[in-house]
């Protein structure tokens, strides 16, 4: 059988669809008047335009600032679009719009509180505890984890 592996992924946003191809990001969004407002933009990415970027731990994180960078500005993208008037069109070259900040913040405030929830909270009780040994540290480590998730 073939191997039917695609590059091709995509996400849904607000009244519309994201897809993005190893070059390219595309996001259409029907508007409120019932037309279709398509955006595309060239996409490289930098882990293809430099190589330390490129190394296996090192990309998994970059892919994951980069999907959600897309991501985040496909649903600002479409939020505006859902909102206009009529008589508005969507601007899709703005860098800091009404979203664009605030959606970045909001963006940064989340991994902090991940992380905090999820990995020191849990490493802090765990050491409240007294335990020190590997395995034990690390079942009661991994005990507070799963109670938080």
């Amino acid at each position: 059988m073939p191997d039917r592996h695609s590059p091709i992924g995509g996400q849904a946003v607000i009244e519309g669809v994201m897809m993005r191809s190893p070059g390219k990001v595309a996001t259409a969004v029907r508007l409120p008047d019932g037309t279709i407002q398509v955006k595309t933009q060239e996409f490289v990415s930098i882990s293809r335009r430099a190589k330390i970027f490129g190394l296996p731990i090192v990309r998994g994180a970059v892919v994951l600032i980069e999907s959600l960078r897309i991501g985040v500005q496909a649903l600002a993208f479409s939020a505006e679009a859902a909102v206009q008037t009529p008589q508005e069109a969507p601007k899709a070259g703005k860098r800091f719009g009404p979203l664009g900040l605030g959606m970045g913040f909001t963006v940064a405030i989340s991994f902090l509180l991940g992380f905090l929830v999820f990995f020191y909270l849990p490493l802090k009780l765990t050491d409240l505890t007294g335990v020190r040994q590997g395995l034990l540290f690390n079942l009661i480590d991994g005990g507070f984890r799963l109670l938080f998730f």
